[in-house]
């Protein structure tokens, strides 16, 4: 086709960007015994990866059993690394919550109607109802600074 690996890579990372696709998404694109060999070999010979030289990947190419590229080693590094990965963590986690949060009241409100009086006073024990976030994000109004989702950098 004539794509080189640079334009695919850039395409990947404006796709990260627009919130399209997430860094995890090309890190997990690696097979797990892919992930598991260079892992291995950078902690049974403590190879250095905070900073990424072409030495460290040299190194890691020459201990390798040869089945990924000089650039597939290097990606894999860059992605691996925690400030990399962890924001998508958080999405993930973010998500899963206001997923069950959602379903929670969902079911609660199904058995106890839509009222308050019903599935907040009847389906939500009085122990977290005292809870001031639980009430705000279980009645759909998340509270302070993360309410759209996002961190704001004033306090509301």
């Amino acid at each position: 086709m004539g794509i080189g690996i640079d334009s695919v890579l850039g395409y990947l990372f404006k796709e990260i960007g627009c919130g399209k696709i997430r860094l995890t998404d090309i890190l997990l694109s690696f097979s797990k015994s892919q992930r598991d060999s260079i892992d291995a070999i950078v902690v049974k010979n403590d190879i250095s990866t905070d900073i990424l030289a072409t030495a460290t990947v040299d190194r890691i190419m020459r201990l390798s059993d040869g089945s990924l590229t000089s650039r597939d080693v290097a990606l894999y590094l860059q992605l691996r690394r925690p400030e990399e990965f962890l924001g998508d963590l958080y999405e993930f986690l973010r998500a899963t919550e206001i997923t069950l949060h959602s379903k929670i009241r969902a079911v609660l409100t199904t058995d106890f109607g839509v009222e308050e009086s019903g599935w907040w006073r009847k389906g939500v024990p009085d122990e977290g109802r005292g809870d001031s976030h639980l009430i705000s994000v279980l009645r759909g109004r998340p509270a302070g600074r993360y309410a759209s989702g996002r961190p704001s950098l004033v306090s509301a």
